[in-house]
This record gives C-alpha cells, sequence and structure tokens, in this order.
C-alpha cells in the first residue's frame, strides 16, 4: 500500500509540475511555431501607450510581435515638466497554445532615438512574466555620456527564457517596458539652463519560442 501511495504522489507531483512556466533548459527547441498555436489577444496601457496610439502586428510565420510607440519618449530639460523623464507601457499577450507545447518570449528587440550629453543618463528596462506565476526574466539597456543617435538593441534571455505552462489554452504573458532620462548628477538640478536630455523608443519586437513538453 505504502508503494503505491508512493507511486500516486510521485504522479501528482509530475502533472503539477507539467503545469507550471516552464524555463527554457527543460523543454526541447523548436524551429517553427506549433501547428494550432494563436495569438488570441492583446492589450497595452501606460503613459508610452495610451490606447490608441500604438500599432502591432503578428508576423506571417507567426515567430514575433511586432508594436510600434507613438508617445514612448522621455526627456529632461528647461521648461519640461518633471514627470516628463519616465514612460512606461505594460502589454498583456495572450496565445493558444496547443497541447503537447509551450510558449515563450527568448528576445526582445527594441529601435528608437537617443540624445544623452555629458551631464545626463537614459535607460530602458524590460520585465516579463507569465500570470500566475512569480518568476519574472529581466534586461535592459543604459546610456550615458556624449551618445546620441539612433539605436538597434537586442535583449536576450537566454537561460532564463520563460515560458507558459503546457498546451495552455489562455496563457498570458505580461511585459513591461520603460524609458527614463536623468541628470547624471543630481546636484546638477540647480543649474541654469538645466541639462538636456532625451530617450526615445518608436518599436518593439518580441522573439517568440516554443518547445515541446
Amino acid at each position: 500500500m505504502l508503494a503505491a501511495a508512493f507511486v500516486l504522489a510521485s504522479q501528482l507531483l509530475a502533472a503539477a509540475a507539467a503545469a507550471l512556466p516552464q524555463a527554457r533548459e527543460e523543454l526541447a527547441l523548436l524551429a517553427v511555431p506549433p501547428p494550432g498555436f494563436e495569438i488570441t489577444g492583446f492589450t497595452s496601457v501606460g503613459s508610452g501607450c495610451p490606447n490608441p496610439s500604438t500599432v502591432q502586428w503578428i508576423d506571417d510565420d507567426k515567430k514575433g510581435l511586432s508594436t510600434i510607440f507613438s508617445h514612448m519618449a522621455a526627456e529632461i530639460g528647461p521648461e519640461v515638466p518633471a514627470s516628463s523623464n519616465f514612460k512606461f507601457c505594460s502589454v498583456n499577450l495572450t496565445a493558444s497554445v496547443p497541447d503537447g507545447y509551450a510558449f515563450g518570449i527568448i528576445n526582445i528587440k527594441g529601435s528608437g532615438h537617443r540624445a544623452v550629453g555629458w551631464e545626463t543618463s537614459a535607460a530602458r528596462r524590460i520585465s516579463y512574466q507569465w500570470f500566475d506565476s512569480p518568476t519574472s526574466a529581466h534586461g535592459g539597456n543604459d546610456w550615458y555620456n556624449t551618445n546620441s543617435g539612433p539605436f538597434d538593441t537586442l535583449t536576450e534571455f537566454g537561460a532564463i527564457t520563460l515560458f507558459s505552462a503546457c498546451g495552455d489554452r489562455a496563457a498570458t504573458v505580461n511585459v513591461t517596458e520603460t524609458i527614463k532620462v536623468a541628470l547624471f548628477n543630481p546636484w546638477d538640478i540647480v543649474k541654469d539652463p538645466k541639462p538636456e536630455g532625451s530617450l526615445i523608443l518608436d518599436s518593439s519586437y518580441y522573439e517568440f519560442a516554443f518547445k515541446t513538453c
């Protein structure tokens, strides 16, 4: 009887583990999305993406999603409100994942422009997390000194890539992006005129990953 109880407990633990969001190394990578995979919902909210200021589309091969921003811009400078130095956008992406597969975001690309002088700095931060999971993945970029012009960045999550529960027909992931421009030296706030700086995020691209489970 004890042996039977042990087997039953082991089966229950295995089933529970399969239902949880899984880390990248636990699953086998697929070259293409599995048949039946669909993005079923997309919502965004935040000071950097007030509705209806963003445009989104899914790749024809369903390997990723692009977002174009028109309000994701942070700046500091003379006569610029203090609240303008920070913007964020929080995205909820829902997918229908077929049985036997799990879905994740392996890379996030970003394109835009920055104007960072000797007295300012700029930062972009990214985090994402599956609903009902306490685990999150993080990344970002920083710019200092005289770093100005267009930028293209790639945030690779690598071994910390997070995946949905196996075969989740309503898998929902939250992705939050923030941008901030700040004074390199906080004491420069008393300068007149105040130092200037800006960071504009024009677009983001979420590259999907798929695993068997």
